[in-house]
């Protein structure tokens, strides 16, 4: 009886050792739950999902935060319902070992051509809640590996936080004027020189 119980223990813990070598999610499972955090504008929760050894993500997700802190509502809201539009949909995971590849296609909002469309805040507001504003496909790439027992995102190419700070800028000049927008680019500009991870 004794001998049973020892190996019924043994087996046990070897089971164990073997479930927590697996991570304890899935790469697709991250890259959905970091999507939709977000579209959700929950930057918190997106951080959850990003490793540690990233910088572009996490350089975008702080500057897309800091403009929704530092710019007019009229602008944020905008960010919002762009982001409330796109839509991504996983069309191919490989995992290789305690690395993975997740593929996205996205629809997305076209923003160069609601800005060259858009000739006042009006008509961008219009274009956005009554309207059919243009869309856009893209094909995106998320690289995860496991980090701590779980899946975390290691990079998403085509994600840079140069892009947000040209989109928000240009947004900006449409919706606030010249003045204003320059304003609220030199801040943008200020505040990409500072290190995020302070």
């Amino acid at each position: 009886m004794n001998k049973r119980f020892t190996l019924f223990i043994m087996l046990m813990a070897l089971i164990g050792s073997l479930g927590l070598a697996q991570p304890q999610n899935s790469p697709d499972l991250v890259v959905e739950k970091y999507l939709e955090a977000v579209r959700a504008g929950d930057y918190d929760k997106a951080y959850t999902y990003i490793s540690r050894t990233d910088d572009t993500i996490i350089e975008w997700l702080e500057l897309i935060r800091y403009i929704r802190r530092e710019a007019p509502e009229s602008i944020t809201s905008l960010i919002d319902m762009a982001h409330s539009m796109s839509r991504q949909r996983i069309s191919k995971t490989t995992v290789d070992g305690y690395t993975a590849t997740v593929e996205v296609d996205s629809i997305v909002l076209d923003m160069e051509e609601v800005l060259n469309t858009a000739c006042s805040a009006e008509a961008l507001k219009a274009m956005f809640e009554y309207g059919v504003p243009p869309m856009k496909e893209r094909h995106g790439i998320c690289e995860l590996a496991v980090e701590d027992g779980l899946w975390r995102i290691t990079c998403v190419r085509g994600v840079s936080a140069g892009q947000a700070a040209e989109l928000a800028t240009e947004l900006a000049e449409k919706i606030l004027g010249k003045d204003d927008a320059a304003k609220l680019a030199q801040k943008i500009e200020d505040f990409q020189k500072r290190d995020v991870r302070q």
